[in-house]
């Protein structure tokens, strides 16, 4: 395990910031003391990534065994990584090929079907975990106060430290450029990372084959950069990037986009089939001002200030079985049928949620391993509710499995 000290580039000029993400952790924690915070699971569990065993699906929700008040999930290819809320403990499971679980099993096996915990190596004992962000084998964590750790496969330079290994083996902090302001959302593709700052800055490392990094160019990228083109002189809110394709959405309620472009799936009206440089998408103009985005592998999702939802690409789209494709965004009815305001998107590799004010979870999209959480391993034509006892307080799509943290009454 690394040893604790004060990173530099994690604390200069952000003392305000990191005080008052603790102190709204602090005061959520306090508001939720009358219920239980706890994790729960479904999908593909062959490589132990449901915490319970090795069964090869699960198609309803089941607790992942971590008793104690949690925070965060992420879902990455065969593992799961749980955050306690009280300390920067995580509770992982599943395949451990790539060293997730701080190094090597004791038993010298490649997986583990019961959760494992692991301290982050962060400098104070007040630092909190705000977010978990997974990819196909390697993982970042998010702090309030002590930055980006990272751990995992790094063969394509996705843990950003500036050349290539297969795999970082223990937590480390994650370098980035200087005068980078405080990073408040991590996003992992299948083998690259996303990073956005607070002063809407973008920033990414790792597989850059298909012009995910957005950098400019088709190679892997090994360290931390900012993001051009088309961002320059822009303040970004919200990114997500699920594969290979990527999304952004400015305060002003533009989306621009860059990656694989090979099913329509970032609004362009472009040809080319990667796009190595952010670019406004002018297929998803038009319509209004977006609030939140989220790409899956062969299609993407927006919402917008109104409420209405729109998906475009290839695949499950939302809109019944006649729709598997649409270059153009098409408004997803179903979606105006929900009575609540809703709140968060997330994608998989081929599957989609939402989640309302009140914490209901809505899912679509293919059906295999049981990964949508409704019972069956059926595909999922339009939005459906996820029967869960509590209200949902984070969500991760995984590529075979899901996983939620729900809050329950007491």
């Amino acid at each position: 395990m690394a040893a604790k000290f004060r990173p530099t580039n994690v604390f200069r000029g952000r003392g305000l910031l990191a005080r008052w993400l603790h102190s709204q952790s602090a005061h959520n924690l306090r508001a939720e003391n009358s219920s239980k915070l706890s994790a729960y699971v479904w999908g593909a569990g062959d490589g132990g990534q449901l915490g319970t065993s090795t069964d090869a699906v699960n198609t309803t929700p089941q607790h992942f065994p971590v008793h104690t008040k949690v925070s965060n999930i992420g879902c990455g290819h065969g593992f799961t990584a749980v955050s306690e809320a009280s300390n920067c403990k995580l509770w992982v499971s599943g395949l451990n090929v790539f060293s997730l679980f701080g190094g090597e099993l004791p038993w010298s096996q490649d997986a583990a079907s019961i959760p494992r915990s692991i301290d982050l190596p962060v400098f104070c004992e007040k630092t909190r975990i705000t977010q978990i962000a997974c990819g196909r084998s390697h993982a970042l964590v998010l702090t309030d106060s002590e930055g980006v750790f990272v751990i995992g496969g790094n063969s394509q330079g996705q843990c950003g430290f500036g050349g290539v290994t297969d795999k970082v083996k223990s937590f480390q902090h994650l370098p980035l450029p200087d005068a980078t302001g405080a990073i408040v959302k991590v996003v992992c593709g299948m083998d690259h990372s996303l990073l956005l700052s607070c002063d809407g800055k973008v920033f990414s490392c790792g597989w850059g084959a298909d012009g995910q990094t957005g950098l400019g160019f088709f190679d892997d990228a090994v360290k931390v950069s900012q993001l051009e083109g088309e961002l320059s002189g822009v303040k970004i809110k919200d990114i997500s990037s699920a594969v290979d394709c990527c999304l952004a959405v400015s305060e002003d309620g533009d989306v621009f986009s860059w990656g694989n472009s090979e099913y329509a799936q970032i609004g362009l009206m472009s040809d080319e089939k990667q796009i190595a440089t952010p670019r406004r998408a002018p297929l998803l103009e038009g319509l209004g001002k977006v609030s939140k985005v989220a790409a899956a592998g062969s299609f993407s999702v927006m919402l917008l200030e109104d409420g209405s939802m729109y998906s475009w690409g290839y695949g499950v789209l939302g809109h019944g079985s006649d729709v598997t494709f649409s270059k153009e965004p098409i408004r997803i009815q179903a979606v105006d049928d929900v009575s609540e305001r809703i709140t968060e998107l997330y994608c998989g590799l081929d599957h989609a949620a939402f989640t309302t004010e009140s914490g209901k979870l809505f899912v679509w999209g293919r059906g295999g391993f049981g990964r949508l959480g409704l019972g069956s391993d059926e595909d999922q034509w339009s939005p459906k509710q996820v029967e869960l006892h509590g209200a949902v307080k984070d969500v991760s799509c995984g590529v075979d499995h899901m996983g939620v943290i729900v809050q329950e009454s007491s």
